[in-house]
């Protein structure tokens, strides 16, 4: 069998292709998504690997016809393929979860290929107020503030609209609770927490007491190789319809406390809590929107006995269990190989010194790594807040790429004054956390562009931030002399800091060329593609009513 997967690097992707490469049956499988993972590692080796914007919003047609391309010869689609960040692009979101979706299922049929199982969601659902598990025939309209919710309902109307129009297609839906892992920890706090600091609070524990909104009936939850296996075995022999997939215990409020914070909990009004996460996301603490709370509260707990009776599905681990391991990934900011996967902390260790640096040389050494670092920090997270400018452009993958090796060499700077214990007085290094969360809290947070130009300034700055990565890498090159150490990884990254700008050259270059074009159809194109984000945010609106944006007014709680 030849199996398809769309959106094949993330948490859930990770997982299916891992279950694939387990089944007899399949004997090659395409691995499709926007920024394509190390193809020589654990599960991505011996994929046939394509890279394509399901939501490109210069070329749709394109888009669809690289798809169709590539599921030809298939015997079953994965659609996995899912944008949750950055949450205030509306619009784009949209494009990439709805009319992806639309795109995907187009190549389906165009291709000929007999079955097509989706990603849908508990998220889904109708709200239900009551403890009680529902099968798979609760209505799907989602919750209407939660973005989220409102795209995973367009979707399922797409599905159904698809199983009308193709009845010789099986078209199989699963819904999954939430998705945990060790591998996903990372992935999951630059969603949803922001702060790895913080997530590797609550992974330990530490946190001195979990706020519980009163309104929540329980949190469900499947381990993410548990939910590989059921796409696995919806793939290998397709049955056509929705199926609930989550453990088989529910996550109340003691054991969530338990988990997180040593049983300590105190129960919050959910309009309250609500008004806390809006202040924490729209200062840039916390990633999440309030719209991810109304989900949490509104949507209904899942019976999962069909998907044990019909696709023969059973998890192997308890949604405490899953938790636990996602937590322990918090604690050690553990992450997987793939872009999206990148741990939190995944730089190399720094090659040790041969002799102790010690006297002035110490001294001078120290504050220059602790003010580099304290930049690195803030020019790690400019560089990530760079790319997600692009995010609707060619370059996106390309610039996520240097955004997390970016993040990488920060994390070896680190390591490297530690190991070369010139790890300073304890106020310079307040002092650099300080600068850092300054960074993230007044000015890092925001990726909506104020201005056509913003991308550009922003490239800009980060070529700037790279060429004094560049001049570190080198005073290190000399240092390691004094330390004995070795150069070699110095001169590495040399190499890759011209590697780095030179890439940002060539995408500054065609930025250029877009913005400043006066005359022509490129300038032509611009002002067409930014009438059309206004009209796509505007059709919204009237679509869903203004309640769908993350800046809607609270839902009415019990």
């Amino acid at each position: 069998m030849r199996i398809a997967v769309v959106g094949a690097t993330g948490n859930a992707g990770t997982a299916v292709l891992r279950a694939l490469h387990r089944r007899a049956e399949i004997d090659s499988i395409v691995g499709i998504a926007r920024r394509l993972p190390p193809s020589d590692r654990a599960p991505y080796r011996g994929i046939e690997w394509e890279s394509i914007d399901i939501g490109a919003a210069a070329a749709p047609a394109a888009s669809e016809a690289a798809l169709t391309q590539a599921f030809t010869g298939a015997d079953a689609v994965i659609h996995l393929a899912w944008l949750i960040q950055p949450n205030d692009r509306r619009a784009l979101l949209r494009r990439v979860n709805v009319e992806g979706t639309r795109r995907v299922l187009a190549a389906v049929a165009a291709a000929g290929v007999p079955a097509v199982i989706a990603a849908s969601s508990v998220g889904a659902y109708s709200p239900d107020s009551t403890a009680t598990p529902r099968t798979e025939t609760w209505p799907t309209r989602g919750i209407s503030t939660s973005h989220y919710s409102v795209d995973k309902a367009a979707q399922e109307d797409l599905l159904t609209e698809f199983v009308a129009e193709h009845p010789e297609i099986a078209v199989t839906r699963l819904r999954p609770a939430l998705i945990f892992c060790r591998e996903a920890a990372s992935e999951i706090q630059r969603y949803f927490v922001g702060s790895a600091g913080a997530a590797a609070l609550l992974g330990a524990r530490g946190a001195p007491v979990l706020p519980v909104p009163a309104a929540l009936a329980g949190v469900q939850a499947v381990h993410a190789d548990d939910l590989g296996e059921a796409y696995a075995l919806a793939a290998v022999s397709p049955v056509a319809g929705a199926f609930n997939i989550c453990a088989d215990d529910v996550l109340d409020a003691r054991q969530l406390a338990s988990a997180v914070a040593g049983g300590r909990r105190i129960p919050v009004p959910a309009a309250l809590m609500r008004a806390a996460i809006a202040i924490g996301h729209s200062s840039g603490l916390i990633t999440a929107d309030p719209g991810w709370l109304d989900m949490a509260i509104g949507t209904p707990l899942m019976d999962n006995s069909r998907a044990k009776r019909e696709l023969g599905w059973h998890p192997h681990r308890s949604a405490r269990e899953a938790l636990d391991e996602l937590l322990c990934g918090f604690a050690n900011r553990e992450g997987g190989q793939s872009i999206p996967l990148r741990a939190a902390r995944a730089a190399p260790p720094p090659p040790a010194p041969g002799t102790a640096v010690t006297g002035q040389i110490r001294r001078t050494l120290s504050r220059y790594l602790a003010d580099h670092q304290a930049g690195a920090t803030a020019g790690a997270q400019h560089a990530q807040r760079a790319a997600e400018l692009f995010a609707e452009s060619e370059a996106f993958p390309l610039l996520s790429q240097i955004a997390a090796e970016i993040q990488a060499e920060r994390d070896f700077v680190a390591q490297l004054r530690t190991r070369w214990n010139l790890t300073g007085p304890p106020l310079r290094r307040r002092a650099a956390d300080a600068a850092a969360g300054l960074y993230r809290t007044v000015g890092g947070h925001r990726t909506r562009a104020t201005g056509p130009e913003h991308p550009l300034l922003a490239l800009e700055l980060l070529a700037s931030a790279i060429s004094g990565k560049a001049g570190l890498w080198r005073a290190l090159a000399e240092a390691a002399g004094t330390a004995r150490a070795e150069r070699a990884p110095f001169d590495e990254r040399i190499r890759a800091a011209q590697r780095q700008l030179a890439d940002i050259a060539r995408v500054h270059a065609r930025e250029s060329r877009r913005l400043f074009a006066r005359r022509g159809a490129q300038s032509e194109r611009a002002g067409a593609d930014r009438a059309r984000t206004a009209r796509e945010e505007d059709a919204l609106a009237d679509e869903w009513g203004r309640e769908s944006f993350p800046a809607s007014d609270a839902p009415a709680f019990p």
